[in-house]
């Protein structure tokens, strides 16, 4: 998967653009060739991946490349999301390699990135950092048309994903944020995600990926 052109993030870039990764063709998205088309099956067989949140159409896009995440429960208490990070490591030999976060549907700040900010700890903490194993963070951030907080919201969020990014490097941990584009479909930020899962995402951390949507062109 390449970076749109013409737009196409250059080396150390702050904010790469990722144009119509999904796309519509006649009005439809369809996810089945998308996947076909990017990826190979089973990318990410063996991978144990956790999903905060309902993450849209990740939870399904991961499943089909051979990863079918685990779910931990956006909230306030974080005692209870560290007994759920526990049991799903434990389920899994102690492995969790990547938390994907629906930052988007927490809520928005400040409690909202409180939220995002106890599932990223309780995961990190009990599968990336006491076991010295690494991992990977993916924070959703909502589209900019998704109510009024949605900016702030957005920037929260990339200031998370850079923030610990570069706290946590010495674990091994990289976070990367996603902002979508307004009206953005679910397929072009699952595929993005999957990409970010898979072993090219490993050159990824401390970034804001931003997707714009894919062009529509009229009839000539």
């Amino acid at each position: 998967m390449q970076p749109d052109a013409g737009i196409a993030a250059a080396a150390g870039e702050r904010e790469p653009r990722w144009g119509g990764i999904g796309g519509t063709h006649g009005g439809e998205s369809n996810l089945k060739a998308l996947m076909e088309t990017l990826f190979r099956d089973a990318l990410l067989a063996g991978q144990v991946i956790v999903t905060a949140g309902p993450c849209g159409g990740v939870g399904e896009y991961l499943e089909a490349l051979g990863s079918p995440p685990h779910s931990l429960e956006l909230g306030d208490d974080e005692d209870a999301a560290r007994e759920a990070a526990e049991q799903i490591a434990a389920a899994a030999s102690g492995r969790i390699d990547t938390l994907v976060v629906d930052g988007g549907a927490a809520g928005g700040p400040p409690e909202g990135i409180d939220r995002v900010w106890i599932a990223i700890r309780a995961v990190a903490t009990v599968a990336m950092i006491e076991p010295e194993r690494g991992g990977k963070v993916v924070i959703l951030a909502p589209g900019p048309d998704e109510g009024a907080h949605a900016e702030a919201t957005r920037s929260a969020l990339e200031n998370v994903a850079r923030t610990l990014s570069i706290e946590w490097a010495r674990f091994g941990i990289r976070l990367t944020a996603i902002a979508p584009g307004a009206g953005e479909a679910q397929e072009s930020v699952a595929a993005l995600v999957a990409y970010l899962v898979s072993p090219a995402g490993d050159y990824f951390s401390g970034s804001r990926l931003s997707l714009a949507p894919a062009p529509t062109y009229g009839k000539m």
